[in-house]
């Protein structure tokens, strides 16, 4: 599919992509630089968590784990069966695998008491690199780490300031001479996946790197393929350093797109919208293959939320419509030779607010969304084939109230909303074409989760 409804339509070739990215530069700057600021602090808390924080995972873990056989242990809290999710403490049933710090220590647990049974030390900046979270399974460990490259970068430059307000016309841009190339310090960061063989757990080996552009973000894996997704901002690298030809030359593209194993994203695999300047990297790599990439797709945004099933990756942020607010959700397959597909979107009323309020069953979506931007208030239950058409919907579910928490466990669906009180819902969706309210209790207290 090469248009998503309102949300993307694939590129046509480079200079449209720059042109995307030009436009929505000039009216987000500041908001851009503010975006920065953000993420920095977020790198900041993730690596503020505290030692107790940590401790007490492991303790978990370990409580559950010491007693436990090869094939029935504790895993990482998951909202889709089948699709594992990264963590800093992992464990096989045998051993434990916590991130501490620049390494990861191993600890056997086939005792009752766990003792310390070794040490993996990624080859690391330790003043820019960090290691986010890990996946363990099938002997295998991967590693997923937060990298920073600083270089000197030489890129062209207007003549004149006048020449760059001027240059906001892209068509008469490319015909401007170019002065002496200007010399600056540049910082990418980058999202390196390692991947190590633990066939023996003691003696841990590094099998293969991979690396892609861009934030970390979140990832997901499947058997053995790894679906990884980065942020990276993409406006303010065009408007203050490349001239639209300079920036469609062959040797400029991955200074100002983002790149997997140092090769820039090819123009065919990017969607745009009408405006962003945010770039989502989402690269698929088959991890029993040498960490060989099958896929990868990048789109332009400003911000999206993700959904990932065994079958398909749903992206969805907000807008606003007639001064109401709308969800728009974008649905990508995910087939099993690790392609990527885009396949439709739709526009819904109202907006997400639980992670937990969409989900997949039996090919139909599940979106729970509640509409505050009216009086009063109201919540709406959708249900949506994989061509994204609504086949059932409820609406005017618990007036005046919001949506707080959800939880999904096979055709039933359960949610919360808050005022004073906290109803919970149960909703039955074993027909998609006319889901029901089959019960509600309510409940004095404060409800966030599930």
């Amino acid at each position: 599919v090469k248009k998503l409804g309102n949300m993307y339509a694939i590129a046509a070739d480079y200079g449209e992509v720059y042109d995307v990215l030009k436009k929505t530069s000039y009216r987000h700057i500041k908001k851009e630089n503010s975006a920065e600021a953000s993420r920095d602090d977020i790198a900041s808390a993730d690596e503020a968590l505290s030692g107790s924080y940590q401790a007490e995972a492991i303790k978990d873990v370990a409580e559950n784990t010491k007693y436990q056989s090869d094939k029935d242990y504790s895993t990482t809290n998951l909202q889709v069966e089948g699709v594992d999710e990264s963590d800093f403490v992992k464990t096989d049933g045998n051993f434990i695998y916590v991130v501490q710090d620049a390494q990861i220590q191993i600890l056997d647990v086939r005792e009752s008491i766990p003792a310390a049974a070794g040490t993996i030390r990624p080859k690391m900046d330790e003043d820019t690199d960090r290691i986010c979270e890990m996946y363990v399974a099938d002997r295998m460990l991967t590693l997923i780490v937060q990298a920073e490259k600083t270089e000197l970068q030489a890129t062209p430059s207007l003549h004149k300031k006048e020449d760059v307000k001027q240059a906001e016309d892209t068509d008469t841009q490319s015909e401007m001479s170019l002065s002496d190339e200007v010399q600056s310090v540049n910082t990418t960061a980058v999202t390196k996946v390692l991947t190590y063989d633990l066939t023996d757990p003691l003696k841990p080996a590094l099998k293969n790197t991979t690396e892609q552009d861009g934030w970390y973000k979140t990832s997901r894996k499947i058997g053995n393929h790894l679906y990884l997704f980065t942020d990276q901002s993409l406006g303010s690298e065009i408007v203050d350093r490349i001239p639209r030809k300079e920036a469609l030359n062959e040797d400029h593209i991955t200074s100002w797109l983002p790149s997997v194993n140092g090769k820039a994203v090819s123009e065919d695999c990017i969607y745009l919208p009408k405006e962003g300047n945010n770039g989502l990297l989402m690269t698929s790599v088959d991890l029993a293959d040498n960490s060989s990439i099958l896929d990868q797709k990048l789109l332009i945004n400003n911000y999206v939320n993700l959904y990932v099933t065994n079958h398909s990756v749903y992206l969805y942020d907000q807008v606003y419509v007639n001064n109401a607010c709308r969800t728009r959700i974008a649905r990508f397959s995910l087939d099993a030779d690790g392609k990527i597909h885009a396949r439709a979107a739709k526009t819904i009323k109202g907006t997400i607010t639980d992670t937990f309020a969409i989900h997949e069953s039996s090919g139909y979506l599940q979106v729970l969304t509640s509409l505050t931007d009216q009086n009063p208030s109201e919540n709406r239950v959708y249900v949506l084939d994989e061509n994204m058409e609504v086949t059932g919907k409820l609406t005017g579910l618990a007036k005046g109230e919001q949506i707080y928490a959800a939880r999904f466990m096979g055709e039933t669906g359960y949610f919360v909303t808050y005022r004073n009180t906290d109803p919970l819902f149960t909703v039955d969706f074993s027909d998609p074409h006319n889901p029901k309210v089959i019960g509600e209790l309510k409940v004095t207290g404060f409800s966030e989760y599930l």
